[in-house]
């Protein structure tokens, strides 16, 4: 085999020789060194392979013995780079294509995370490319060992992780650590109180005596549920008593807001610019230029793949929307501080069933405000621990 390439990169001719005594070019051929193969006696004469410049230098040989050759076909590198002397651009662009498809195949083009069910995707390949794993990295470079260890001690939830590199795609499997059950805590003997004041819509006693009906007016720090229950027999004993108490509440809030405010405000005029990215590679789709000074911006990156694997090329989209400062008006202000009592019951209400909003408006030189009275229902229950001396 590696005789036959060599052949090939030197190039060779096949030769028919004819005329007298033919086989006194086989005395020629051994007795001056010459190299030759593949001979074969044919009407007429004999045919023979030997290389290109072995057959130049037979001519001397053969001036005065009669045998005359003829070149039949032509082989090898050589003679196929004559053959397409024209079309030098294609031999280079194959060239090209060679070592761009080289050089590609060094880089990771794709990254695919699998075996992780608490741990978001995006949170695993953040950290990875941090490490130095992400599309676009000198496969090289990457100690995939090292970067594993690297990668469970910034995720403590990862109890094991395979970095597979294979030509240019890197596929990450992950282990996420078991979850022990919760233990039981054992709960002292206790009673249950009511936190606020309220009016008792719900209860639910799951162990404990109820003291309170539905519909019973409470005061904070009343006893709703007793650790103390009665048997049959009139044997008392305490137990750690639990129960929620469900009921009517209110609360009050007053949101406010400066009079005169200057807010950036949307125009209605939006715009959406482009551009792809291939690797580390990034150019632009659209050339616009953005006519607003103030702007507000939203990007979102759409992915290309084929049979569900994601490519290293995806497109950027911008989606800008023109801002202009502009002073609110009370309309308006009414909106914003309605927009603040859903924040604040967001966190603050978290949790409680709102059953009527009354919100009252008012102004005086300097600020808006809104008064809120809210009916909410929730859990008026907690502990109160039994002391037993």
């Amino acid at each position: 085999m590696i005789l036959k390439i060599i052949r090939f990169l030197r190039g060779y001719v096949s030769v028919f020789a004819s005329g007298k005594f033919t086989e006194r070019l086989i005395n020629i051929l051994n007795k001056n060194g010459f190299l030759y193969w593949d001979i074969l006696p044919v009407n007429g004469g004999l045919t023979l392979s030997m290389p290109v410049k072995d057959y130049k230098r037979l001519r001397f040989y053969l001036n005065k013995t009669g045998i005359k050759t003829r070149v039949q076909n032509r082989y090898g590198l050589p003679f196929l780079i004559r053959q397409y002397r024209g079309r030098v651009g294609l031999l280079i662009g194959a060239i090209l294509f060679v070592l761009l498809l080289s050089l590609f195949s060094k880089f990771i083009w794709i990254v695919n995370v699998s075996g992780n069910k608490e741990i978001p995707t995006t949170e695993i390949l953040s950290v990875l490319r941090d490490k130095g794993v992400y599309s676009g990295a000198y496969t090289n470079g990457i100690d995939v060992k090292a970067t594993g260890r690297k990668v469970i001690e910034e995720l403590p939830e990862i109890r094991w992780i395979s970095i597979n590199i294979t030509s240019c795609k890197a596929e990450i499997e992950v282990k996420e650590k078991y979850q022990p059950p919760k233990k039981m805590r054992s709960k002292k003997p206790c009673n249950v109180k009511a936190k606020k004041d309220a009016l008792v819509v719900k209860t639910n006693v799951l162990n404990g005596t109820k003291m309170v009906k539905k519909g019973s007016a409470v005061i904070k720090g009343q006893l709703l549920v007793s650790g103390v229950m009665v048997d049959a027999q009139g044997n008392s004993r305490i137990v750690p008593a639990e129960a929620e108490i469900f009921g009517r509440t209110h609360y009050k809030k007053t949101f406010k807001l400066p009079r005169k405010r200057v807010m950036p405000i949307k125009t209605g005029e939006t715009m959406e610019r482009r551009r792809a990215n291939l690797l580390w590679f990034s150019f632009p789709v659209d050339f616009d230029s953005i006519p607003w000074q103030s702007y507000y911006s939203v990007t979102k990156r759409e992915v290309m793949e084929i049979n569900k694997t994601n490519l290293p090329l995806f497109i950027t989209r911008e989606y800008i929307s023109g801002i202009e400062n502009k002073e609110i008006s009370l309309k308006e202000n009414k909106k914003s501080l309605k927009k603040c009592a859903s924040l604040w019951e967001t966190f603050c209400l978290k949790g409680k069933d709102i059953e009527k909003r009354e919100n009252s408006f008012f102004q005086d030189k300097n600020y808006y405000y809104m008064n809120t009275k809210y009916t909410v229902v929730e859990n008026i229950a907690e502990t109160s621990e039994i002391i037993v001396q």
